[in-house]
């Protein structure tokens, strides 16, 4: 088997496996998407929230 065989079918089941796993893959990323975005807003709301108690003051 040459090099360029070896690589052709290397990518085909790379291929299907990710056909496969597309989905998973894809929910995976959304949750950490997700996850980030509410730190930092958690982390926004702590900021405003801090400066507000300066503000009154």
């Amino acid at each position: 088997m040459s090099r360029k065989e070896a690589l052709q079918i290397g990518k085909m089941i790379a291929d299907r496996w990710y056909q496969r796993n597309e989905s998973t893959i894809l929910a995976r990323q959304n949750i950490e998407r997700r996850k980030a975005w509410e730190q930092k807003s958690s982390l926004r709301r702590e900021a405003i929230s801090e400066q507000m108690k300066f503000d009154l003051r």
